[in-house]
């Protein structure tokens, strides 16, 4: 399982259709339960967005999704797709529900939320033809998501399919002028490429979504039951982790130990961010408009296969850690050994669905955590492994506590620019059947100041993925982190330890 964007991933050509989410508007209600303070501030993110591309004449329309695509190995049949998609939407109030603004300052405004029944949304295909060119396909796809998906404005999923060119044998005739027979047949398989906004989707909904879409719709075309446990309601979610922000001591500690973590010793604003060069040469950082920066670079990497990863896990539990802190540690040194930095300071998110009922729920159950991890001196990874263990744990509990309130009271503008996420996918339902065309997702993003990196901890080993500015000195710098961190991970597998150079420091 890779994380990727949809320029690299491998689409086949062929027939593309998409499956628009239709409401029936008489069954829309006002919903009491608030928003969760991470989709509150989510949305006036978006209307800051808007505002800004109207202020410059530029359409409001943006790319911002995540999302994934996978094989179903059997033909494509309309009715029975719209039957899997319905109770798809049936099954997750997260996407029956929306928020309507109710101010125009996109800094201040409240918001109300509406909620569908149920039963009241239908899907309806749309056919946009036979693609020969899967650059075509691709912009089209690209397109369609960046038109469909948005945080304002309902429903917050679209999705595409699409249909091997080599059997579209009744695919050629308008929708309206075949029978869904015609089309039933036409292939042994089709891919899913499903997008959604991000504040009714996270990466965990991203990965189980493929097996469960597999078998709503297997199910909906044996016309029984899916086999499918009930989740429970993100809009539930919403109103709880909303009430954590009510709790004066939660607030007083969480805010006191942010603040700790985002200034220095003078008090002065000390974000974390990636420690090497990432900058242009050329670019004297002068403020240029969003839109005329290129899109940020994005790379997936395998490190490690099952055998060396299992490896690596077990030398990581004789130490008293986990495979997540080995890579930490690795992580660590390879940054302090080529930055003059004593530590490796980053932002992690971290899951909150700390309740069963919400383990396959779509929604956005995400917290973030300020990580320290001192080098403290150490010169191998054993040394320094135990201060990675400490660190990942001291601040764990404050993933509860929305950043988003977080930066609010501290009134900090800039998101996160240096994030590690660590992700193991191998207890995910339907992780045993995926395949190399089954992958989640993101959209492409302008930074040229963000680096996130994706350890994923799979079935088949590790994989990493990452985002970074789109610049020669930042793919220098990149190559050189990913170097010297494959070269201590393996160094620890086939050793069971790695002696550090860090440099001497002033």
């Amino acid at each position: 399982m890779e994380y990727t964007e949809l320029a690299d991933y491998p689409l086949p050509t062929g027939q593309l259709s998409t499956w628009q989410f239709t409401d029936d508007a008489s069954q829309w209600s006002e919903d009491e339960r608030s928003l969760s303070i991470n989709h509150e501030d989510h949305l006036r993110e978006v209307l800051r967005a808007e505002k800004n591309n109207a202020e410059q004449g530029l359409p409001s329309v943006s790319e911002d999704w995540i999302g994934g695509a996978f094989v179903i190995h059997q033909p494509l049949r309309t009715d029975a797709f719209r039957e899997a998609l319905r109770t798809w939407f049936s099954r997750h109030e997260a996407y029956r529900t929306t928020a309507v603004a109710d101010g125009h300052n996109e800094a201040t405004t409240s918001f109300t939320r509406y909620t569908l029944g149920s039963s009241a949304v239908d899907v309806s295909r749309n056919n946009f033809g036979i693609y020969k060119d899967d650059q075509l396909l691709r912009h089209e796809i690209h397109r369609h998501f960046a038109q469909h998906v948005n945080g304002i404005g309902w429903p917050h999923v679209t999705v595409a399919t699409i249909e091997p060119e080599a059997f579209e044998a009744g695919a050629r005739e308008p929708e309206a002028k075949r029978s869904d027979a015609s089309h039933e047949h036409t292939s042994p398989e089709f891919t899913v490429i499903f997008a959604a906004d991000h504040a009714v989707m996270d990466a965990y909904t991203q990965l189980f979504t493929i097996a469960e879409l597999r078998e709503l719709y297997a199910a909906a075309v044996d016309k029984r039951e899916p086999a499918l446990p009930p989740a429970g309601s993100y809009v539930d979610f919403c109103a709880g982790e909303r009430a954590v922000t009510e709790s004066a001591s939660a607030r007083e500690r969480a805010v006191q130990e942010w603040k700790e973590f985002l200034t220095d010793a003078n008090g002065y604003p000390a974000p974390p961010v990636f420690p090497l060069p990432i900058r242009s040469n050329v670019d004297s950082g002068s403020a240029t408009p969003a839109n005329q920066h290129p899109a940020q670079h994005s790379l997936s990497q395998w490190l490690l296969n099952e055998k060396d990863i299992s490896q690596l896990g077990k030398r990581a539990k004789a130490n008293g850690g986990s495979t997540k802190s080995a890579l930490l540690t690795a992580l660590k040194l390879a940054l302090t050994e080529l930055s003059p930095v004593p530590s490796a300071r980053y932002i992690m998110p971290m899951h909150t669905r700390h309740e069963p009922k919400y383990m396959l729920s779509a929604g956005w159950f995400v917290g973030l955590m300020p990580i320290d991890d001192p080098l403290n001196g150490a010169s191998s990874f054993t040394e320094a492994f135990s201060d990675t263990v400490q660190a990942t744990k001291r601040h764990r509990d404050l993933s509860v506590y929305p950043y988003a309130a977080v930066s609010d009271t501290l009134h900090i503008d800039e998101p996160p620019r240096f994030v590690i996420s660590y992700v193991d996918t191998r207890f995910i339902p339907g992780a045993d059947a995926w395949g190399d065309r089954d992958r989640v997702l993101r959209s492409s993003v302008v930074s040229d100041d963000d680096v996130y990196i994706w350890l994923n901890r799979t079935g088949e080993g590790l994989n990493v993925s990452m985002r970074y500015p789109n610049n020669a000195q930042a793919e220098e710098s990149i190559a050189a982190f990913l170097s010297r961190f494959a070269a201590i991970i393996h160094s620890v597998v086939t050793t069971g330890d790695y002696a550090a150079a860090v440099p001497a420091r002033a």
